[in-house]
């Protein structure tokens, strides 16, 4: 799955826009989900980051005159058809 976006900065980059592209290959898998809810409950954003650095990257967000970053995504049903995804 791909999204693109245009994105509006905020604070120091108010009133800049800029091009995002969101490349999902694998949502994240319920033990996924549940390990990283567990690593923040119990660790906070240490735990959640020590776990993410652990897991293989689910898809790539690219942001226009930036490299690559890896991202793990976690995919949430909100209605029967519907889905959000929430890239960390």
């Amino acid at each position: 799955m791909t999204i693109e976006a245009t994105a509006m900065g905020t604070s120091t980059q108010s009133g800049k826009l800029a091009n995002v592209n969101i490349h999902i290959e694998q949502f994240s898998t319920a033990d996924d989900r549940k390990a990283l809810i567990d690593a923040f409950a119990k660790s906070g954003q240490d735990g959640l980051v020590s776990v993410l650095e652990d897991m293989k990257p689910k898809g790539r967000i690219r942001f226009a005159r930036a490299s690559n970053s890896s991202s793990n995504c976690d995919r949430r049903r909100v209605a029967d058809s519907v889905s959000s995804a929430t890239a960390i």
